[in-house]
């Protein structure tokens, strides 16, 4: 039992509306948090970390990120 508390992971996303730009957060159990680029979370989310880490590339179209979102999730 977990007494009310819980360690999670979270990945958070959004658009700063004053530079209209995309921002990703990952937020650890221990309180800490990174901006990245991607991320993958759960029981997939190492085979998922491994295609982004190779395929991902800064820049990519909409489309581009699409497919890579598949691979990732089939992976």
């Amino acid at each position: 039992e977990s007494g009310g508390e819980l360690g999670v992971n979270l990945i958070v996303g959004g658009v700063d509306a004053h530079t209209n730009k995309a921002h990703l957060v990952a937020l650890h159990p221990h309180g800490s948090m990174d901006v990245v680029p991607y991320a993958a979370l759960g029981s997939g989310g190492l085979a998922a970390m491994g295609v982004l880490e190779s395929r991902y590339r800064k820049g990519m179209t909409l489309e581009q990120g699409k497919a890579l979102v598949i691979q990732a999730i089939t992976a």
